[in-house]
């Protein structure tokens, strides 16, 4: 994209869009220390290691007790989730 007349040209790069949710498949940093056996709150916590891991699923539902959205499998996390707990990759 050029902007400015003949005698001032200057060439702005397009930025990059920022990605606003996580999809199936994605590769992330999980950075939190649990995961859950469910999506939703009643899940039970288990331990888990911060690492690098895979999106395998993700629960889109609006119920209010979906509080662990994305499933995750890595070295130190096999299960679901929270958005907090995941920092993604570029």
């Amino acid at each position: 994209e050029f902007q400015g007349n003949s005698s001032n040209t200057s060439i702005v790069k397009p930025s990059t869009p920022k990605k606003t949710s996580l999809n199936i498949g994605d590769i992330v940093t999980f950075t939190g220390t649990s995961h859950y056996t469910s999506s939703y709150k009643t899940g039970t916590r288990k331990q888990a290691s911060p690492c690098q891991a895979k999106v395998t699923a993700k629960n889109t539902s609006s119920n209010v007790n979906v509080t662990h959205p994305y499933h995750l499998v890595g070295d130190g996390v096999y299960g679901w989730t929270n958005k907090s707990d995941i920092a993604e990759l570029n």
